[in-house]
């Protein structure tokens, strides 16, 4: 993955750092373990006991997914799919909904069913990252995020989508959506979180957002706004 790093990221951005590049093998590097739950402790905040998030992992047991993970609420991946969009009419690809993208603050890694996938598995080598590279037209900015956001944009049924309320970012990233159409914009967030299905959010239902007593795990990644 390191060979598709974007060209203009700085030398001192924490992407570039190995550590970002790791999580695809957990499950070679802890074979002791079958579970593994991930959390971005340097800007989480918990407002219920993990056992909850933990919990979640008995949502994979009868589902062929081998991760439990949020998708991204901002319109990070709409702008960098800029390309394929347009080269893909009708593609929901980075568009609103389950496909526009992963984030990786909160991972439930199910290592026992990653070590027998054949199929994720086929993916841990140079080859066919380059070809998740090439196949979605944009350099990995996010390292291990951006690799399991186009693999789950090819094999979906390999992530199980956590909750909203379970990674609920609150970045002020999501108020800059310049350019980014914002659709079905009376959906409010109680839906979101009743049905599961996130769409960008503008900073008036970001606002509701923060009120919303479902929330269980605020994200504030980057330019921190945990209400």
């Amino acid at each position: 993955m390191r060979d598709n790093i974007h060209p203009d990221m700085s030398s001192k951005d924490k992407y570039k750092n190995d550590f970002y590049y790791i999580a695809p093998l957990y499950h070679l590097a802890f074979t002791g373990l079958d579970k593994v739950v991930f959390i971005d402790i340097s800007d989480m905040e918990f407002t219920v006991d993990i056992k909850e998030l933990y919990d979640e992992f008995t949502k994979l047991e009868s589902s062929p997914a081998i991760l439990g993970i949020g998708l991204d609420l901002s319109p990070h991946y709409f702008g960098y799919l800029k390309s394929y969009i347009e080269s893909h009419p009708g593609t929901d690809i980075g568009k609103p909904g389950k496909n526009q993208g992963l984030n990786t603050g909160v991972v439930l890694y199910r290592l026992d069913k990653m070590r027998v996938n054949e199929l994720y598995n086929s993916f841990l080598n140079k080859q066919k990252i380059d070809y998740l590279v090439k196949k979605f037209g944009y350099p990995f900015a996010l390292a291990e995020q951006d690799f399991f956001t186009n693999l789950g944009f090819m094999f979906p049924d390999l992530f199980h989508i956590l909750p909203c309320q379970f990674n609920t970012q609150t970045s002020l990233q999501v108020y800059r959506c310049t350019g980014v159409p914002l659709f079905n914009t009376s959906l409010t967030l109680v839906s979101c979180f009743q049905t599961y299905s996130i769409y960008f959010l503008a900073s008036s239902i970001l606002r509701h957002h923060y009120r919303y007593t479902g929330v269980q795990m605020y994200h504030s990644s980057i330019n921190p706004t945990i209400p």
